[in-house]
């Protein structure tokens, strides 16, 4: 993985991830028609041998809720400052905000 543009495994914090020298590495080559599960939170980093295209998908769950959420609120909150102007011009201001935040983020 050293030829990557970036690793993920370079200097790693030893106080922010004390027992990250003691994990497992796995190391797969994906051939075409597989796919492949990630967990949320787990460090990955993927290598490609050919050109490829990739569909990633992020799930919410039980792991990454409190992340979803906090981006979530962040991206609503920008979504509502952008158009704070039209406020006392538009009929469903909230609704304009949630599909703003809709269409920014792919959720809804």
């Amino acid at each position: 993985m050293k030829n990557c543009v970036y690793n993920v495994f370079d200097e790693v914090s030893d106080s922010k991830f004390p027992g990250f020298k003691k994990a497992i590495w796995l190391e797969c080559t994906q051939e075409a028609g597989e796919i492949i599960f990630v967990p949320s939170g787990w460090y990955h980093q993927v290598h490609n041998l050919e050109d490829t295209i990739s569909i990633n998908h992020n799930w919410f769950n039980a792991y990454n809720l409190s992340w979803v959420w906090n981006l979530l609120l962040r991206d609503y909150k920008e979504a509502k400052e952008y158009i704070e102007d039209i406020k006392d011009v538009c009929d469903d201001f909230e609704g304009l905000c949630q599909r703003n935040l809709a269409a920014n983020t792919g959720v809804g």
